[in-house]
């Protein structure tokens, strides 16, 4: 799976919902997503991608966003690669 083209209207939404963000660390974390094509899927999906080392999936649940780990992205960040 790789980063592909941004879809335009989807990048707005994101860009202006970021914007509002009072917490840096949540505006940070909006900054980092990518598009990603997965397979089998006809639509891109926005993935947040930071850091460097082993990869580790931080899943949140429904009705939830990547902006749940916020605070816990930076204490990982230096060892692993989050998606």
């Amino acid at each position: 799976m790789t980063p592909t083209s941004v879809p335009a209207p989807q990048q707005q939404l994101l860009e202006q919902a970021a914007a509002d963000l009072l917490d840096p660390q949540g505006r940070a974390l909006a900054a980092a997503v990518q598009w990603w094509e997965l397979p089998g899927w006809p639509e891109t999906w926005p993935v947040a991608v930071l850091g460097q080392g082993p990869p580790l999936l931080l899943l949140h649940g429904f009705d939830s966003s990547h902006l749940e780990f916020r605070r816990l992205a930076p204490l990982l960040l230096d060892r692993h690669q989050l998606f």
